[in-house]
């Protein structure tokens, strides 16, 4: 998340982080996107999002676009992801969305 926006109100709780991370406008206020040209702690921290001429925010294509970190996973055992979700929980207690994957093995049952 933006840090400079990390305690706004409008993500301040678990429930208006999902409302945030629903609405593009509002994800890209409040995510580093990938707009940022070089990363850089100093471009992390300090980012803001792209506004026109009047102060209205730009909706760009790769604007609010989450970035994942880290992947984990055993490359012996194949998955099939099957759903995702936004952990909003630690709104306001970090800048990090934890994101719960649901997935597949063949043969599971083996």
């Amino acid at each position: 998340m933006r840090q400079l926006f990390l305690h706004d109100q409008q993500v301040s709780t678990p429930e208006n982080l999902r409302r945030s991370l629903e609405d593009p406008y509002l994800r890209q206020r409040y995510i580093v996107d990938a707009s940022i040209q070089s990363v850089t702690m100093k471009e992390i921290c300090e980012s803001t999002p792209q506004l026109d001429e009047h102060g209205n925010y730009l909706l760009s294509p790769v604007g609010g676009k989450r970035r994942i970190d880290y992947i984990m996973f055993n490359k012996s055992y194949p998955v099939t992801m099957k759903n995702y979700n936004f952990v909003t929980r630690l709104a306001s207690l970090t800048d990090h969305i934890p994101v719960s994957v649901t997935v597949s093995l063949p043969n599971a049952s083996q």
